[in-house]
């Protein structure tokens, strides 16, 4: 009773003991991966014999085994990435159109209130400010000359001393 059966992927005919012959190698453990894939789709078949029922639920549960052992992707993640990028590339956007549609910086001066915007006036008050501040170069030592370091001194501890 030496029944053919055939194989589904490469349409090749094998017999019952090439098959049992698979299943014996498979128990063992010496089946190559492609052997076991063929064993299964000869265990797949729908008029296959009643003897070989236990091995198509055996293999069955561990092809599904197989599957359940593989972690799953977490597909949630992949659009929250891509409307998160979508969402940061319009950000992206909209600043730089709102920097490149602003306006320049001025130059610009208040004088007695009144905004002045003509760069060369600017310039001039600007220079004129800085002379006011600085007249003489020496003004820093002249303003040290004027104190005494000995009374102040004497000043200081003169608090202290009580009078």
């Amino acid at each position: 009773m030496d029944k053919i059966m055939q194989l589904f992927s490469n349409h090749k005919i094998i017999s019952t003991k090439e098959a049992d012959a698979l299943l014996e190698k498979y128990y063992e453990g010496f089946t190559s991966a492609e052997e076991e894939r063929q064993l299964y789709l000869v265990l797949l078949q729908p008029d296959l014999p009643e003897r070989y029922q236990a091995d198509r639920a055996m293999m069955g549960y561990f092809a599904g085994e197989k599957q359940a052992g593989k972690p799953k992707k977490n597909r949630t993640i992949i659009p929250m990435i891509r409307w998160a990028s979508v969402a940061a590339a319009l950000i992206g956007g909209i600043f730089l159109v709102r920097s490149l549609i602003e306006e320049k910086p001025q130059c610009y001066a208040y004088v007695d209130g009144v905004k002045v915007t003509d760069v060369a006036t600017v310039k001039a008050e600007a220079m004129q400010s800085i002379s006011e501040i600085a007249s003489d170069p020496d003004e820093v030592a002249q303003a040290a000359k004027q104190f005494k370091a000995e009374e102040i001194v004497k000043d200081q501890l003169s608090v202290f001393s009580g009078n």
